[in-house]
């Protein structure tokens, strides 16, 4: 729920990237969220909940407002751009769910 809320906040600046076609502060704010969630999800994971189960089900949830930020954040710029940024921004998050384990249904959609 925080999460959500974080998002919403993150997607009412709706930035919009510079030049270099770098992720913005928003979306690194929201990776930054989402690394925090990662790094509790074991520890919190109710004992008769499969972790995989349990990750699967949290990365649907975050995963999604997480690239509606991005779409966002780059509907204005030109086509060719756009495809760079998109890149851009998919790579980073890819980068930080290839460090946790039970993420590979996630990374392979991405």
């Amino acid at each position: 729920r925080h999460f959500a809320l974080s998002i919403s906040r993150l997607s009412d600046r709706n930035e919009l990237p510079g030049l270099d076609l770098v992720p913005t502060s928003a979306f690194q704010e929201a990776l930054h969220l989402l690394k925090i969630i990662l790094n509790t999800h074991d520890v919190s994971v109710v004992p008769d909940v499969s972790p995989l189960a349990s990750m699967t089900e949290l990365l649907d949830v975050v995963v999604g407002p997480i690239l509606t930020l991005s779409n966002m954040s780059a509907c204005q710029l030109e086509p060719v751009d756009n495809a760079v940024y998109i890149i851009n921004l998919v790579s980073c998050l890819y980068n930080v769910l290839a460090m946790y384990e039970n993420t590979d249904k996630t990374l392979e959609l991405l």
